[in-house]
């Protein structure tokens, strides 16, 4: 008896971590030709079918009938819901001659029967969006994610990392002041006006407004060295996916999170000192716990420096910091291709000292909304320590 018991506790567990159970399909199948067919069996689990700009997966055991027409494919869910949609997906299936394997868009109609039933759908974690595409197609994403360049999805480690990490990243790069400003999405009310920059650079702009009713009107997207690709998420239907540069409007609908605090994976760290940043374009930013930082390839911030390394005449050096009153950066061109940041140091006694920055430094630290920002110190106008 306890046994039993047991296995049925399991099988409910299964069942609530899973969005659908499957069991064995059957269905009557009719091409564009005219062509009918009936299936004993049906292999496939699902389908990808586009919507608008974006990609959804559909579980077999939601539909119910599917019919083509010039004007696209045609789903009826099994909940009486309808979809109209594109797609190249393959049914395949066995019948009395052997295998059977048709593309969806050469199916007149589709009608299927089976024993599988939907289960409940156990909502992911994580922010929850409606978001609206340049076709103006809607979706409600929940689980809403960032997938950045070089698979850099979900996770706050880059290429080694293991599969299994799933760290989500709750937060929305801005890029403001020639640096990366991070904004939780639990603070932000919506993104829109989202737009591509034709050509090579690919630059994404958008205007993000913030609960506080405070809006930015920049660059966004781009995450140290890695600029968003794609959303990810999940809808009642499936896994959804959206070419970031594809989408127009993101609305946060914030008395639906689950789960969603502020996550900054491995980027936040705590600097030595305070500092008005301005940037090359002249924008300011107060920073406290900041810091002069290293970063890895994937922009996240490695280490805080004491120290600061530059080219003094002929010899290299380790600048104390905590020494210092201001610098002043200065790009100049230094052949066809290169170019060296100058920089006019001021110490703390009045000190004025001339050098050449070594490395790619970066500054951190945190804006009085304690908003983690970071940029590359070659690309700030000045830094005045407090």
């Amino acid at each position: 008896m306890k046994s039993h018991a047991i296995f049925a506790l399991f099988l409910f567990l299964s069942l609530s971590v899973c969005s659908f159970s499957y069991g064995d399909f059957s269905g009557v199948i009719t091409d564009k030709s005219g062509s009918k067919v009936v299936l004993d069996k049906i292999s496939t689990k699902t389908i990808t079918v586009s919507m608008g700009e974006s990609s959804r997966d559909i579980s077999l055991s939601l539909i119910k009938k599917i019919e083509a027409s010039d004007s696209g494919i045609h789903i009826l869910l099994q909940n009486g819901k309808e979809i109209s949609c594109s797609s190249s997906s393959y049914i395949k299936g066995t019948w009395e001659l052997g295998e059977y394997s048709l593309s969806l868009d050469k199916v007149q109609s589709f009608i299927i029967s089976g024993n599988a039933k939907e289960t409940v759908w156990k909502k992911p974690d994580g922010a929850v969006v409606r978001i609206i595409d340049s076709k103006s197609s809607e979706a409600e994403v929940y689980g809403f994610c960032l997938n950045y360049s070089y698979s850099y999805w979900m996770s706050n480690c880059t290429w080694n990392c293991s599969k299994s990490t799933t760290s989500t990243l709750n937060v929305f790069p801005l890029n403001i002041n020639n640096g990366t400003l991070i904004i939780p999405f639990k603070d932000i009310k919506q993104v829109t006006e989202i737009k591509a920059e034709k050509g090579y650079s690919g630059k994404v702009s958008g205007k993000v407004e913030l609960l506080n009713g405070k809006v930015f009107d920049s660059a966004i997207g781009k995450f140290g060295n890695k600029k968003i690709s794609e959303i990810h998420g999940k809808t009642f239907i499936g896994n959804y996916t959206l070419d970031f540069k594809k989408a127009s409007t993101i609305i946060f609908l914030h008395d639906k999170f689950l789960k969603c605090g502020k996550k900054y994976g491995r980027w936040e760290k705590k600097g030595i000192f305070k500092a008005d940043v301005t940037g090359i374009k002249g924008e300011n930013l107060f920073l406290k716990d900041a810091g002069i930082c290293s970063t890895s390839d994937s922009g996240r911030i490695s280490s805080i420096n004491k120290t600061l390394n530059i080219t003094i005449g002929e010899s290299k050096n380790n600048i104390d910091v905590s020494k210092l009153k201001t610098i002043e950066i200065k790009t100049e061109k230094d052949g066809k291709y290169s170019k060296k940041h100058s920089v006019i140091i001021t110490t703390q006694k009045g000190s004025v000292i001339n050098g050449i920055l070594n490395d790619q430094n970066f500054i951190s630290g945190f804006t009085d909304q304690g908003y983690f920002f970071y940029g590359k110190l070659q690309d700030m106008k000045k830094i005045v320590f407090k």
